[in-house]
């Protein structure tokens, strides 16, 4: 079906009421193109530049077989909070799809549930969004410099594609890269400086990956910064201490790993949440851990026959700098049950 035939259900919502509001709400405008069969990369071209005329636009191309974009696409005039692609066929984005509109996307470019499997270098070089979403794809590999010099963005997702490695020269001059979210890939080692990237507080989503090869995947990373560390569901047995060494975690999810040895987490220099996996630890080694969150006011909160969780417990237990020690304490190791019990001092 050719493009002059090709029938489009278009979907706008304005909001143009704004100026009689107390809070000023800035105009928005959604525009969706729904089953439609698009063929020509012109016509996808034609459509964005009509609506390509006033700040704060949102953008929805959905369930288009687009297999490929290029620049002549993206070539925007004027200022876009968001451009989503969403549910499509795309394979392929020239590195230079967004040259000529750096300055132009203020937001959110989202990319999710498409076919791409790979991102060329410099495809969103100096783009001055806060979010880059490419959830749902089918990317094995990350080429050096593919997210350069976005001085603005807070967070990447990339959940749910085919990465098997983290390449670290993938990620450069990001400063306010908060949320790295790589859940549900197949990573397997992380390698030494692995997240050296990373200049301030971070979360990091490794869950449901494939690692069980761990370098000192934080070196380079200054030990001021809280990190937030998910690896609940790899195939980790034991990691260095030197890993965590006098580190702050917010949260360290260790669960649904094969652990035999725990005893790293006890070179941190602080862990506000702790979870990990016992059944595979022995009763000293998990002893050990209990005595370690005993010296320092840490409090189990949720336990299993198999995980165990640490944190600081409900805003009733004095802070962490007081003397503070365990209450009640139920955890189980297998079919073992200990039963702890220590007053407060």
């Amino acid at each position: 079906m050719s493009w002059k035939t090709c029938t489009l259900l278009v979907i706008l919502t304005f909001f143009d009421q704004y100026r009689a509001c107390p809070y000023r709400v800035a105009p928005s405008l959604k525009y969706t193109l729904l089953n439609a069969s698009i063929t020509s990369q012109t016509v996808v071209a034609n459509v964005i530049k009509v609506l390509d005329n006033f700040d704060g636009v949102t953008i929805t191309v959905d369930k288009q077989f687009l297999p490929k974009l290029c620049c002549d696409m993206m070539n925007l005039d004027h200022r876009i909070q968001e451009i989503v692609f969403g549910a499509g066929s795309i394979r392929y984005i020239e590195a230079t799809c967004f040259s000529r509109s750096v300055q132009n996307v203020t937001k959110r470019i989202d990319f999710s549930f498409n076919a791409l499997t790979s991102i060329k270098s410099g495809t969103f070089k100096d783009l001055d969004i806060v979010n880059l979403f490419l959830r749902h794809n089918f990317i094995e590999t990350l080429e050096d410099g593919t997210f350069f010099n976005l001085t603005k963005l807070r967070e990447i997702s990339l959940e749910t594609n085919n990465l098997q490695v983290l390449n670290s020269r993938a990620f450069s001059s990001l400063p306010s890269l908060h949320i790295l979210d790589l859940r549900r890939n197949h990573i397997r080692s992380l390698q030494d400086g692995a997240l050296s990237f990373l200049e301030k507080d971070a979360l990091i989503w490794l869950s449901c990956n494939k690692i069980f090869q761990i370098g000192n995947f934080l070196e380079g990373i200054s030990l001021k910064f809280k990190l937030e560390l998910d690896l609940d569901g790899n195939k980790i047995k034991s990691f260095s201490g030197n890993i965590i060494k006098n580190r702050t975690f917010e949260i360290l999810n260790l669960a649904n790993n094969p652990l035999e040895n725990i005893s790293a987490v006890l070179s941190s220099r602080e862990i506000v949440r702790l979870e990990f996996s016992c059944g595979y630890l022995t009763l000293k080694d998990v002893q050990s851990v209990v005595n370690w969150a005993k010296a320092r006011g840490i409090l189990l909160n949720r336990c299993s026959q198999y995980n165990m969780s640490f944190g600081l417990g409900s805003s009733s237990v004095p802070c962490s700098s007081t003397r503070i020690v365990l209450k009640n304490i139920n955890y189980y190791l297998l079919y073992l049950t200990i039963f702890l019990t220590v007053n407060e001092i």
